[in-house]
C-alpha cells in the first residue's frame, strides 16, 4: 500500500526564497506548493488542507502573525502545522509568533537542515497519528464483526431452544458459569471468548437429531440413544467448516467425555479431555440437575453439589469438580460449620 503523499505550502512573495526553499526539501518526501498572499494561503488551505504551512514574516496581504491566527482559528484545520520563518536578526519576534499560534519558529537564510528536519518531523509524526487511527478504525470493524458472529450464534441457540423446550435458556447460563470457572481454572483472557461460544452452541449438534426421538417424552431405546449420542459429532460437523469457530470445538465436541473413559463420542479419558471440555462438563451436569425437567423437579444446591464431589475422578476432573464447588460456596456465601 502507497503511503499518502503530505502537502507543504509555502507562503512567501519572494520568488528566491520560495526557489531556495523548493530546492531544500528535494529530499523530503512532500509536495511542495507556493503562494505569496495570506488571502491566496487561505484559499488554497481551506480548498484541500495541507499538512504544514510555512509563513515568511513577509507575505502580501496581511502579516504573518495575522495569517497564522486565521489559519489556527479555522475548525477544519485543527491537525495543521504551521512554522513561521523570521530573519535571524528578528529573534524578538519568536515568542510572537508562538503566541499567535505558530508551532516551530525558524530562522532565514534558511538552513536546510533545520527546515528538512521540521518537515520530516511533521510527517512523521502524522503518519503516525494515521496508522492509530486505522487501527482504531480496524479494531472498531473487529469489534462488530465478532458482535456479528455472536449474534449469529446466539440466534442458533434460540432455534435449538425453540425446538427443545426442555433445555430452554441452559446454553447461555452454562456459558457464563463456564467462563466464571474458566478464570479460576486459569484459562487465559484470549481463550475465554473461544470457550463462551463453544458453551453456547454445546448443544447446537441436536438440530441434527430427529424430533422423534429428541422429543421423545418416555425412556429412548438403545438404537435412540446411540443416534443423540451422535450430536456431538453432528456439532462438530456443522462447526468446523466455520474458521472462526474451530477455536471453539473442544466444547462441543467433547463435553459428554468422562474423567474415566467411559463417555462419548470418542471415550476420551483423563487429560486427554481438551481443558475447556473437562470444565464445562462438570457446570452441564450441575445445571442438568439443578433446574426443572418435565419429568422431575430440580435438586436442591447442596444435592448437586454433593453429586459432583461423588463424580470426581469417575465422570468429573477431580480438580475442576473441587475448583467448582469452591466457586459455589463462595457464590452463595456459605461458611464453615
Amino acid at each position: 500500500m502507497t503511503p499518502m503523499r503530505h502537502t507543504l505550502l509555502v507562503v512567501d512573495d519572494n520568488i528566491l526564497n520560495q526557489a531556495l526553499l523548493k530546492s531544500h526539501l528535494q529530499s523530503v518526501d512532500v509536495d511542495v506548493v507556493m503562494c505569496q498572499s495570506g488571502a491566496r494561503a487561505l484559499e488554497i488551505s481551506r480548498e484541500r488542507p495541507p499538512d504544514v504551512v510555512l509563513v515568511d514574516l513577509y507575505i502580501t496581504g496581511m502579516s504573518a502573525f495575522d495569517l497564522c491566527r486565521e489559519l489556527r482559528a479555522s475548525p477544519e484545520l485543527g491537525d495543521l502545522t504551521i512554522a513561521l520563518a523570521i530573519p535571524s536578526d528578528h529573534e524578538g519576534l519568536r515568542l510572537r509568533g508562538f503566541d499567535s499560534g505558530a508551532d516551530y519558529v525558524v530562522h532565514r537564510p534558511y538552513n536546510p537542515t533545520e527546515i528538512q528536519s521540521v518537515v520530516r518531523n511533521v510527517v512523521r509524526l502524522d503518519r503516525f497519528r494515521r496508522l492509530a487511527d486505522q487501527k482504531k478504525q480496524l479494531e472498531k470493524m473487529v469489534f462488530e464483526l465478532e458482535n456479528a458472529y455472536d449474534a449469529t450464534i446466539e440466534g442458533w441457540v434460540r432455534a435449538l431452544d425453540l425446538r427443545d423446550h426442555e433445555t430452554e435458556g441452559h446454553s447461555v447460563r452454562v456459558a457464563e458459569m463456564t467462563v466464571r470457572l474458566a478464570v479460576r481454572m486459569g484459562v487465559t483472557k484470549p481463550q475465554l471468548t473461544h470457550v463462551r461460544r463453544g458453551a453456547v452452541l454445546h448443544d447446537v449438534g441436536k438440530l441434527g437429531v430427529p424430533d422423534s426421538i429428541l422429543l421423545k417424552p418416555g425412556k429412548l431405546t438403545e438404537e435412540e440413544r446411540q443416534v443423540i449420542q451422535l450430536h456431538p459429532k453432528y456439532a462438530y460437523d456443522m462447526l468446523y467448516p466455520i474458521e472462526y469457530l474451530r477455536p471453539a470445538l473442544g466444547i462441543p465436541l467433547c463435553h459428554h467425555e468422562k474423567w474415566d473413559g467411559s463417555g462419548y463420542p470418542q471415550g476420551l479419558g483423563g487429560t486427554d479431555i481438551p481443558q475447556e471440555s473437562r470444565i464445562f462438563s462438570v457446570i452441564d451436569v450441575y445445571d442438568a440437575l439443578r433446574y426443572d425437567r418435565p419429568y422431575r423437579k430440580g435438586w436442591t444446591e447442596e444435592e448437586c453439589l454433593k453429586y459432583i464431589a461423588q463424580q470426581a475422578s469417575k465422570h468429573f476432573d477431580p480438580d475442576v469438580a473441587r475448583e467448582f464447588i469452591i466457586m459455589r460456596i463462595e457464590e452463595n456465601g456459605w461458611r464453615a460449620a
